[in-house]
């Protein structure tokens, strides 16, 4: 059974687990979306339209294919880092209530990281920066820093 002490670490688990299905549905949404509105232009123009697979797998996405499949892409390549240290820091000094806190932070900067990611440099470190700054915070109270 678990610690019922750890509830806010796995609320905040539970949290990146939707989120990452969130980000899932708009990648598949994003390329469903690109290839009925190209499809819709291409007839107008009366051309053939873009394969669907042209759209979800080449470079016919465009910015908001992109916008998907890097979401989805950062969010993997963040989570090998931050679940680990989430749970690793609620059992260090700095427990699971400021752990959860740490681990909502970083939630709430992924969550906005496709918005970011879309708008481009410098908008993408209002996302990127305070996910940073929670994991060494959370590597930190690890390594017995804090």
């Amino acid at each position: 059974m678990l610690d019922p002490s750890l509830a806010p670490v796995v609320r905040v688990t539970l949290g990146f687990v939707s989120l990452y299905f969130a980000f899932i549905a708009f990648q598949s949404f994003s390329k469903f979306y690109l290839h009925a509105k190209l499809k819709a232009e291409a007839k107008k123009k009366g051309e053939k339209p873009a394969a669907f697979s042209a759209i979800k797998y080449g470079s016919k996405g465009g910015r908001l294919g992109l916008c998907g499949d890097r979401t989805v892409g950062n969010t993997i390549e963040q989570a090998l880092v931050f679940l680990p240290l989430l749970w690793l820091s609620a059992h260090s000094s700095l427990g699971p209530e400021q752990t959860a806190f740490w681990g909502w932070t970083w939630l709430a900067s992924r969550a906005i990281y496709p918005f970011m990611f879309y708008r481009g440099i410098p908008f993408i470190f209002i996302s990127t920066v305070p996910g940073y700054v929670v994991i060494a915070r959370l590597f930190a109270a690890c390594v017995g820093l804090c």
